[in-house]
């Protein structure tokens, strides 16, 4: 047994029951995640009631709230006896996270924004084609990558080229 609070995983028995107890650490750890990441929108969300601060909460103690569990990730892997392997490890899983976080609501926005796009133009239907029956809709029933998808601005296809080539 550890003298620290997290429970070391290789103490669990190797059979059923200790997946059983590594399921149950793994739900009470992600209650309490949850609990207080509810706590902190709760209050940043009130924070932004007060006029004054408005502005403040916005641009400066929101991101900064969104920051102290990704430090606390980097703190809390970086310490021990093999600092620089676990640290390595923290830093991979504040990357993956972070491009998780950023790629899941990406992909959703996607998929329900999606429209019919014209197979001659490659250009997106927001609009009814002028030639389309009564029944046409602007959302498609199934999910097809060749014929429906968002339409691109020119500023996000520049933006696009310039991080590539960067």
């Amino acid at each position: 047994m550890g003298s620290g609070i997290f429970i070391d995983p290789k103490t669990l028995p190797h059979d059923a029951g200790g997946a059983i107890q590594l399921f149950f650490l793994l739900a009470i750890y992600g209650k309490i995640l949850m609990d207080a990441s509810h706590m902190i929108s709760e209050g940043s969300e009130l924070l932004l009631l007060v006029p004054a601060l408005a502005g403040v909460v916005g641009s400066v103690v929101l991101p900064v709230l969104g920051a102290v569990p990704d430090g606390a990730i980097v703190l809390f892997s970086g310490m021990g006896e093999d600092a620089q392997e676990e640290l390595t490890i923290g830093v991979g899983a504040l990357a993956g996270s972070t491009i998780m976080l950023l790629t899941i609501p990406w992909f959703l926005s996607v998929v329900g924004g999606r429209v019919h796009i014209d197979p001659t133009t490659g250009l997106a239907l927001y609009k009814r084609p002028h030639g389309a029956s009564k029944t046409w809709s602007k959302i498609p029933t199934k999910l097809n990558l060749k014929y429906n998808g968002v339409g691109i601005l020119p500023s996000i296809r520049t933006m696009a080229l310039i991080l590539i080539l960067r």
